[in-house]
C-alpha cells in the first residue's frame, strides 16, 4: 500500500525507508514519466514562446532562489547531523561514508537515507528552473534539459540501489548550493556578488574531491567479496560527471577569458553577470551542473538565468 509525504514526515527521520512503489514518487517509472514529459513540455514551451519573453515575473525568480537557498541549507544541515550520528554509532568508523557493506545496508533506510530522499524530491522542484528560463526569454540548451533529467535519474539510483559515496556527495552538494542560490537571489535583487569565480572555483573542487573520493571507493568494492552497494550506479553517475566537468572547466576557461578581454576594453560582460534575472545565463546552466550527483560527490543542478 502507498505511503502519503503526511506519513513520511510525519514520522522520526531514522524511521524513514524507501520502497520502491510504495514511497511516494519512489517509481522508475515515475522518474521515466517525468522526465519524458519534462523534455516535451520544454520543447513546446519553448516553441509556444517564439522568442517572446515576459518581461517581470514579479517576485517569482526572487522567491524560487531563496526557497532552494534554505531547503539546501536545511539538507546540509540535516546530513551533517545524520553523519555524525551515523559515526557515533560505528564508533569513529567512517568505511561506511565510502563503501555501504550489503550486510548492514540492505535497503535506504534510516535518517541518511531520508535526506537522499528529501534532496531526491528537490530535484522535481527545481524543473520549474526551465519554466522560469524560457518565460524569460532565456536560451533553452540541450545540456540544461538534458543536466536536469539526469540528476532525477541519478538521485533515483540513489535510493534504489543503496548508492555508496552518497551522502559524501550531498553533504557537499548542499553546501555549494546554498552559496550558489544565495549567489542568484542577490541578482535578481540587483546586486552584484564579486565572488563568482570564486564560487566557480569551489565548484570545480568539488568535482575533483568526488573523484577522489572515488578511488578508495573502488578500491573497497574490488577488495571485498561482497564488493560496495550500487557500485552500477556509480558508474553510470561517475561517466555522466566526467562529461559534466569537462564542459565545466572548458566553459569556465572560455568564459573567464572573455570577461577579462572585455574587462580590458571597458566593456561590461554579460556571461553571467548580475542582470536582476538570476545571473544564469551559460555560465550558471554548467556551474549548476556542478550539482549532478555523482554518487561520489557531486553538483547541482543546472541552473541559468532567470
Amino acid at each position: 500500500m502507498a505511503s502519503s509525504f503526511d506519513e513520511i514526515f510525519s514520522r522520526p527521520h531514522h524511521e524513514f525507508e524507501w520502497k520502491e512503489n510504495v514511497t511516494p514518487l519512489a517509481s522508475a517509472r515515475v522518474v521515466a514519466c517525468v522526465v519524458v514529459a519534462y523534455v516535451l513540455a520544454a520543447i513546446w514551451l519553448k516553441r509556444s514562446m517564439r522568442g517572446r519573453k515576459i518581461k517581470s515575473l514579479w517576485v517569482i525568480p526572487s522567491a524560487h532562489n531563496a526557497i532552494l537557498c534554505f531547503w539546501s541549507l536545511a539538507m546540509f544541515i540535516g546530513t551533517a547531523v545524520a553523519m555524525k550520528k551515523e559515526l557515533i554509532k560505528r564508533k569513529g568508523d567512517a568505511d561506511w561514508m565510502l563503501c555501504f557493506d550489503p550486510r548492514t545496508y540492505k535497503s535506504a533506510k534510516g535518517s541518511l537515507f531520508y535526506w537522499s530522499y528529501v534532496y531526491y524530491l528537490s530535484k522535481f522542484y527545481e524543473l520549474l528552473d526551465t519554466a522560469l528560463l524560457v518565460l524569460k526569454g532565456r536560451p533553452l540548451t540541450f545540456l540544461h534539459v538534458f543536466h536536469h533529467a539526469l540528476v532525477l535519474v541519478m538521485t533515483y539510483l540513489w535510493l534504489s540501489s543503496v548508492q555508496s559515496l552518497q551522502h559524501v556527495a550531498l553533504l557537499t552538494n548542499t553546501a555549494i548550493h546554498v552559496v550558489m542560490y544565495a549567489y542568484y537571489f542577490l541578482t535578481t535583487l540587483g546586486f552584484r556578488p564579486r565572488w563568482k569565480a570564486l564560487l566557480t572555483r569551489a565548484q570545480i573542487v568539488q568535482f575533483v574531491f568526488s573523484f577522489a573520493c572515488s578511488v578508495p571507493f573502488v578500491r573497497m568494492h574490488r577488495a571485498s567479496k561482497r564488493g560496495c552497494r550500487g557500485y552500477d550506479a556509480w558508474c553510470f553517475n561517475a561517466f555522466f560527471n566526467a562529461a559534466l566537468l569537462a564542459l565545466f572547466i572548458q566553459f569556465s576557461r572560455r568564459t573567464y577569458r572573455t570577461n577579462n578581454k572585455d574587462a580590458a576594453g571597458g566593456k561590461k560582460t554579460r556571461a553571467g553577470g548580475a542582470t536582476g534575472d538570476g545571473g544564469r545565463g551559460e555560465w550558471g546552466a554548467i556551474a549548476a551542473a556542478a550539482a549532478a550527483p555523482t554518487a561520489s560527490g557531486s553538483g547541482s543542478s543546472a541552473r541559468r538565468r532567470r
